[in-house]
């Protein structure tokens, strides 16, 4: 509940709510660190320390002007952007409210960080979700997986574009009109890429509401209660998260649904061919392609990459066994053209 100084013009914010998990840190230099950290309330706080920075303030307090804290995020309340139905370019243009009904959101665990941006921004752009860690059973909150662009400003659901359906993947219902076509899909895509995405004056990032994922029209399974519980990775612009779904139809067992998620770090688009939908043509790729389901599991670990003579592998804990979260469950992901190698050094 300590008052925080924000910097060197002594503007203070409250925080009210403990950090549950460790600080995701950027040191980008011996004298400069970014970190950002996750509140149990969903909110996402930036951290800055420039040991230089009193200098360029003369006049200012030495360790205000050092230490830079300012909330850039929260989860809570959520929006009432559509979910399932309707054109998500139009419904974002049209703005969306804040529903105050609609709160409860909880954060476990910091953001994994693409510093540099990606393909529709240059700012920091982070990674992370909402789940209750402490009760993963419990089913009455709305959890979202976020990639948000850090503006330097408080930012909501309302700044984002709502991509719950994959709507910017090969063959998605982009428009929600029941079926995927040359046209009308196309120029939503589009339009979500280059007129939203790619403006940052109107659009920070997107989000996708896990529980309502069951709605869509390429899905054909229940994603109701649906959570993240772990820390997502982003590694050779791809991000791997996990999720975990309780089921209530046998009270004998405690077990639930794993599910482990591998989207592309710029459009949140399948990495794999998860599923083979059945249509005779095997390269699909919807909604149904991100995510790899173990049904009958436990709460599933984070994704973890690991490297092997130069090749990367994913790997998660789940249901007292390891489980690859590659296509049919290997451990390949993409890695960097020429391998990778873990090197440790340390410099003076």
């Amino acid at each position: 509940g300590a008052d925080v100084t924000t910097g060197i013009n002594q503007q203070y914010v409250q925080m009210k709510y403990c950090f549950p998990a460790d600080v995701s840190v950027i040191p980008l230099s011996d004298t400069k660190i970014v970190m950002y950290a996750a509140d149990i309330y969903g909110q996402i706080w930036k951290i800055t320390y420039d040991y230089y920075a009193d200098m360029a303030h003369a006049y200012a307090d030495a360790d205000s002007a050092k230490w830079q804290v300012k909330r850039i995020f929260t989860a809570n309340p959520g929006s009432s952007l559509a979910t399932e139905s309707g054109d998500p370019a139009a419904a974002f243009l049209a703005g969306g409210t804040l529903n105050t009904a609609d709160q409860g959101r909880k954060m476990f665990y910091s953001p994994d960080v693409s510093y540099f941006g990606n393909c529709w921004t240059s700012k920091p752009v982070l990674y992370f979700g909402t789940g209750d860690r402490a009760h993963p059973r419990y089913a009455m909150t709305s959890n979202r997986f976020y990639v948000v662009a850090d503006h330097n400003t408080l930012t909501n659901e309302n700044d984002l574009v709502n991509l719950t359906c994959d709507e910017l993947d090969d063959q998605a219902d982009a428009n929600h009109d029941g079926t995927v076509d040359s046209t009308n899909d196309e120029t939503t895509k589009s339009s979500l890429k280059n007129d939203i995405l790619s403006n940052e004056s109107i659009c920070s990032g997107f989000y996708r509401v896990l529980d309502a994922q069951g709605s869509c029209s390429d899905e054909t399974i229940s994603h109701t209660g649906e959570k993240v519980l772990s820390q997502p990775t982003l590694f050779f612009k791809n991000v791997y998260f996990t999720t975990y779904q309780p089921v209530f139809d046998d009270p004998c067992n405690p077990n639930g649904n794993a599910f482990s998620y591998a989207v592309d770090y710029c459009w949140g688009t399948s990495v794999f061919n998860y599923q083979d939908e059945g249509e005779g043509n095997p390269t699909v790729r919807n909604i149904r392609d991100t995510y790899l389901l173990l049904s009958n599991s436990s709460i599933p670990s984070g994704v973890r990459v690991v490297t092997r003579g130069g090749h990367a592998a994913g790997l998660i804990s789940v249901g007292g066994a390891v489980s690859g979260v590659g296509e049919d469950q290997s451990t390949n992901i993409p890695g960097p053209p020429g391998g990778v190698s873990q090197i440790l050094w340390e410099t003076r």
